[in-house]
């Protein structure tokens, strides 16, 4: 119990509560662990629990017709996983895939619908949860409608910098946290096409991959900026 209270009062989408609310919703979450490689839920599945990835990374994805896999989001520590399902009670929209094993903690449909009408200060901050993941999968797919794949892929590499896009630096060093294949997966191409340009953009001395594949350093952001803006 102190540690579902320890983790729930450092959650954004519960600090603003007190101790004493943080202790009765703490009851109701239950702990679950999962083994990388298994599916949370399917796309269609009527499980309505929602779930806070307290370790792990779990994938949310969609397949086309064709069989293709596109992930819709990467959702890590502190993530929220299966909102929609919760409140609105309908089938499940997506696929969860766990790719890390994970530790989260689960908290049923009805038990969280009786929260929200006792504590108002939730259901707006579960609002802007929703609005913030709704305008990154409108993002996304406006990506790979609009875009070309290195636009597409010179966008994520940005984002995955966590830096405010404006105070880039050269020579910034970050951690690329997916495998080429699923960043294809991420924004619909495939891993040859993401290797030669990742490759190509290295010979430009644009970026700099270190030898464990993860490393990367930005050269010259503002080339990758202009990638970016199709300039």
């Amino acid at each position: 119990m102190h540690d579902t209270k320890k983790l729930l009062s450092g959650h954004f989408l519960f600090q603003s509560l007190g101790e004493e609310a943080i202790g009765e919703i703490a009851k109701l979450f239950k702990e679950r662990r999962t083994k990388r490689g298994q599916t949370l839920f399917l796309k269609g599945g009527r499980c309505h629990d929602m779930m806070l990835v307290v370790e792990g990374m779990v994938h949310i994805v969609a397949n086309s017709p064709d069989g293709k896999e596109i992930i819709l989001n990467a959702i890590g520590p502190g993530g929220i996983i299966g909102e929609l399902a919760l409140l609105d009670g309908k089938p499940r929209s997506a696929q969860a895939d766990v790719v890390e094993d994970c530790r989260m903690f689960v908290i049923r449909r009805g038990d969280f619908l009786g929260l929200l009408r006792q504590k108002p200060d939730l259901a707006i901050q579960l609002i802007s949860v929703l609005c913030q993941k709704l305008r990154d999968t409108s993002s996304l797919m406006e990506n790979i409608a609009l875009n070309s794949i290195p636009v597409r892929l010179a966008h994520f590499m940005l984002k995955e910098t966590k830096v405010d896009l404006d105070k880039i630096q050269a020579h910034e060093t970050f951690i690329l946290e997916h495998t080429q294949t699923t960043i294809g997966n991420f924004i619909g191409s495939g891993r040859e096409r993401v290797n030669k340009l990742l490759r190509e953009w290295e010979g430009k001395k644009i970026i700099r991959i270190a030898s464990d594949n993860k490393t990367v350093t930005l050269l010259e952001p503002d080339e990758l900026r202009k990638i970016a803006a199709n300039l």
